[in-house]
């Protein structure tokens, strides 16, 4: 039995097998969910796979555009006095 049969798959990146809960938004790090974007107009084209978990679209690139999530694995998680955040971490060649 291969692998891929052996584990639920949520999406496949490139040969990688990804489970959706594994994948965040590059722009908030907050997880995403493998649905479209609520209200995504006919006029925008296509939706996006992914959205927020509140239903709305990934946060955009500095180009405006929809990226794709990335595995939170390649993610370093800090606390500070101000909060909490991500940076990436070697993933980062991946993502760019």
């Amino acid at each position: 039995m291969s692998a891929a049969a052996e584990y639920p798959v949520d999406h496949v990146l490139g040969d990688d097998v990804v489970d959706v809960a594994d994948l965040v938004c590059p722009g908030c790090w907050s997880p995403v969910v493998d649905v479209p974007p609520a209200g995504w107009p006919a006029r925008a084209g296509h939706p996006p796979e992914f959205s927020h978990e509140d239903g709305s679209v990934l946060c955009p690139d500095g180009a405006g555009r929809v990226p794709e999530p990335v595995e939170a694995g390649g993610l370093r998680y800090a606390l500070t006095e101000q909060g909490s955040g991500a940076s990436l971490d070697v993933a980062r060649e991946w993502w760019t």
